[in-house]
């Protein structure tokens, strides 16, 4: 029996059980790569709801603070490596609702006259 893969749909030729959905380890790949999501991945929703929560953090920390520190607080935040993954999230930037990815890109633009991918790539 033939069966083709699922990435690029190439025929597989069967060598043991019969189990390969790919054709090779690169068609696995894109196809895990580009074709999960938080729909599909128990794993992946968790990493996104987690990621999400830390935006939904990140503003609230951000409010408490004192207006006259904000910039401060702000600067460090963007300047944290961890969070550059964050500040770097076009579907972030591109919500809807206020985050802290748009403050951070209005901060950025106010002082650096850069967008904040722009900030990050020079």
């Amino acid at each position: 029996m033939k069966k083709t893969c699922l990435y690029c749909g190439s025929p597989i030729w069967e060598e043991r059980k019969g189990r390969r959905k790919y054709c090779n380890s690169s068609c696995r790949s894109y196809f895990n790569r580009n074709t999960q999501n938080s729909i599909d991945s128990i794993t992946k929703r968790r990493t996104n709801e987690e990621y999400f929560d830390r935006v939904r953090v990140a503003l609230e920390m951000y409010k408490e603070v004192q207006i006259e520190k904000r910039d401060e607080w702000l600067q460090g935040y963007i300047d944290n490596p961890t969070t550059k993954h964050i500040l770097t999230n076009s579907a972030l930037l591109k919500s809807s609702e206020m985050n802290i990815v748009k403050v951070a890109d209005n901060y950025v633009q106010a002082n650096y006259g850069v967008r904040i991918y722009d900030y990050f790539n020079d």
